[in-house]
């Protein structure tokens, strides 16, 4: 299969902006992967009242993601979007598993609802475990010294996730969210990640970003 591109520098270029992003000396990020999130963060924050969870789940016996997916359209409908990658297991039971960016409309949607989807997934065999991995702004702070407003900042991250809201709100969010897009532990054969499909009306408003 042709090879992926991958970006090794921690400076991503969106829309004629630098953002930074969180690669190491060992493996970069798949360029294709990083501009989906990066269309989907600052089309977020261009629209108003999105947030982005970020989960890792393992598929439960039988399932497909295809499924997985469904479901969450089911649920949620047009309040939400994502980026998703899967991944080889660094645990000894070899299973591959999933990351996930997931974005919703917080007018419509709150946290709960999706803790609900989540266990609703899990007992519908659809998921075998999964686990909602917060944001950390102390274990960035020294990258993006400078790069983001201490009181934007926290104003939009909570333990379950971001509002992209702000600036400060996009620049964490695609450094967060970069470790999605990481060249390591890929899964490389098969269609091993996928993003929703934007609006027009989505993509015209990610060119209004301010630098």
């Amino acid at each position: 299969m042709p090879r992926r591109p991958v970006h090794k520098s921690d400076l991503y270029s969106f829309d004629g902006i630098d953002y930074r992003i969180n690669v190491r000396a060992d493996s970069g990020v798949y360029a294709s992967i990083m501009g989906d999130l990066c269309k989907h963060i600052v089309c977020g924050y261009s629209k108003g009242r999105w947030s982005v969870l970020h989960i890792r789940y393992l598929l439960g016996d039988g399932a497909t993601n295809r499924l997985v997916l469904d479901a969450m359209r089911s649920r949620l409908g047009k309040m939400h979007r994502y980026v998703w990658t899967l991944e080889e297991s660094k645990q000894d039971d070899g299973d591959q598993h999933y990351h996930m960016a997931l974005f919703i409309n917080s007018r419509e949607v709150n946290m709960q609802s999706i803790r609900y989807l989540l266990i609703d997934l899990k007992n519908r065999s659809l998921i075998k475990h999964y686990k909602r991995i917060p944001p950390d702004i102390s274990k960035s702070s020294l990258e993006l010294q400078g790069e983001l407003d201490p009181g934007e900042i926290e104003e939009v991250v909570s333990r379950f996730g971001l509002e992209l809201s702000n600036q400060s709100a996009v620049r964490y969010a695609i450094y967060w969210l970069s470790y999605i897009a990481k060249e390591k532990t890929k899964v490389l054969d098969g269609r091993t990640f996928g993003a929703s499909k934007l609006p027009d009306r989505w993509r015209e408003t990610a060119t209004r970003m301010p630098g």
